[in-house]
This record gives C-alpha cells, sequence and structure tokens, in this order.
C-alpha cells in the first residue's frame, strides 16, 4: 500500500464548516488550538503554515500566517494571509480578542475588586496601601489608576 501525501493526509482530516467556510482540522491540535501534522522526520508543523505552503507559497522567513477567520484550527488557504508578528497582534486587538480580566489565568484580582480598588483611588487611598490590602504589586494598582490595565472595569 502507498503511503498517502501530504495533501491526501490534509484532506483526511478536513472538516468544512458550511457557514464559514473554514477547513476545521480533525487531527491533533497543540494546547493552542492550532491543528498539527508531521511533514518529514522531526517535529510536527502547524497545518495553517503547511497549508499555506501547499496552496498559496513559500513563507519568507520572518512573516506569520495568519487567519483572516480567526479560527486556530482552519487551514483553508483562502482564510490565510502573511503579516508581521505586529500585523497579527494589531488585527487581534482591533477584533478584541485578547484575554483581559478574569479571563487572564494567571490575574491576581477580579472585575468586583477593580471596582473597590477603583473607588478606593479616587476617594484618595493610596496606591501601596491598596497594593498591601490586595496582595499585589504596586504597579498593578498604578496600571489600575492609569488606564492601562482594567480599562473594560468601570
Amino acid at each position: 500500500m502507498a503511503r498517502k501525501t501530504l495533501k491526501e493526509r490534509l484532506e483526511a482530516f478536513r472538516l468544512v464548516d458550511n457557514s464559514t467556510g473554514c477547513w476545521l482540522f480533525s487531527g491533533y491540535k497543540n494546547d493552542k488550538g492550532y491543528g498539527m501534522i508531521g511533514v518529514t522526520a522531526g517535529r510536527p508543523r502547524l497545518v495553517h503554515r503547511v497549508s499555506y505552503e501547499m496552496f498559496v507559497g513559500q513563507i519568507p522567513t520572518h512573516p506569520e500566517v495568519c487567519h483572516s477567520c480567526d479560527v486556530r484550527g482552519c487551514f483553508n488557504p483562502e482564510h490565510l494571509y502573511l503579516g508581521t508578528h505586529q500585523d497579527n497582534m494589531d488585527d487581534c486587538a482591533a477584533k478584541d480578542r485578547f484575554a483581559k480580566g478574569n479571563a487572564i489565568a494567571l490575574a491576581k484580582l477580579d472585575e468586583p475588586a477593580v471596582r473597590s480598588i477603583k473607588a478606593r483611588l479616587a476617594s484618595g487611598e493610596s496606591q501601596k496601601s491598596l497594593a498591601t490590602a490586595y496582595r499585589v504589586h504596586h504597579s498593578s494598582i498604578s496600571g489600575i489608576k492609569r488606564g492601562v490595565t482594567w480599562k473594560h472595569v468601570s
């Protein structure tokens, strides 16, 4: 029996979402939800990068292969485009996809605490005393006060 080509293997793992046009990868996914496939001896590669190379063309040295559909498991070449890391981050910010607040796994504060901190700052309490009270670094309180962090909490 002949070994399947890479294209045949990709097609075997392709589930088409008719509502979005996404080609969803049904094989192994890494912990971030990106499809992975073995190409040659060695470690697996990201499916969306393999798909881009196969159907669109060579990827230059530094660009990222970005998803216009924002679906990490998608490898439809029509949904992929090249961009810098900054392009990818700008797209993420423009679509408000960054984790914030309680969605950040390592967050030490939650929204009710931040509301309380904002109120206490407004009443004149010091950043140092709030940092001590909430067991966070004073820079966390400063970020809240300056509107750099937790800006979505009013």
